[in-house]
C-alpha cells in the first residue's frame, strides 16, 4: 500500500523530472521540502499537469496518469483523498488553465481515476457526495 511518505517521494521526482525549476526547490509555499503539506504537493503538481498539456508533453502526461491510477487504487486512505480531492479537483479548476481545458488531461486517465474525475466534476456541477 502506498503512503503519504511515498507520494511525496514520487511527487517530488515527477516534479523534479517535468519542471526541475519547481521539483528542485527547497521550499514550497514557506514549507521546507520535509514539511510541505501534501494538498499543497498536489496543487504543484497540478500546475505541472497544466504546463504539460500546454507544451503537448504526451509521454509525461501518461506517466502523471499511471501515477494518478496507482495512488487511487493502491493508497492508504490519505493517498487516495489527496490524488482524488488534490489532484484531480485541482487540475479541473478551469482558472489555471489559459490556453488548455481541464477535458484535456482526463483523456489520459485510466478507469478508476476517470470514474473519480467523473465523480468530482458531478460533485461541484450537481452536488453529488463523493463516495
Amino acid at each position: 500500500m502506498i503512503d503519504t511518505q511515498e507520494m511525496l517521494k514520487v511527487t517530488f521526482r515527477l516534479l523534479a523530472d517535468f519542471t526541475p525549476e519547481e521539483g528542485n526547490k527547497t521550499e514550497i509555499c514557506g514549507f521546507s521540502r520535509d514539511e510541505v503539506p501534501l494538498y499543497l504537493m498536489m496543487s504543484e503538481l497540478a500546475r505541472c499537469v497544466v504546463t504539460l498539456l500546454e507544451d503537448d508533453r504526451i509521454p509525461e502526461l501518461q506517466e502523471v496518469a499511471a501515477t494518478l491510477e496507482r495512488w487511487i487504487v493502491d493508497g492508504d486512505e490519505d493517498v487516495r483523498k489527496a490524488a482524488i480531492v488534490g489532484l484531480i479537483e485541482d487540475v479541473q479548476n478551469a482558472n489555471l488553465h489559459r490556453t488548455t481545458s481541464p477535458e484535456q488531461f482526463a483523456h489520459f486517465l485510466y478507469p478508476t481515476s476517470l470514474t473519480w474525475w467523473d465523480k468530482v466534476n458531478k460533485f461541484w456541477a450537481e452536488g453529488q457526495l463523493l463516495d
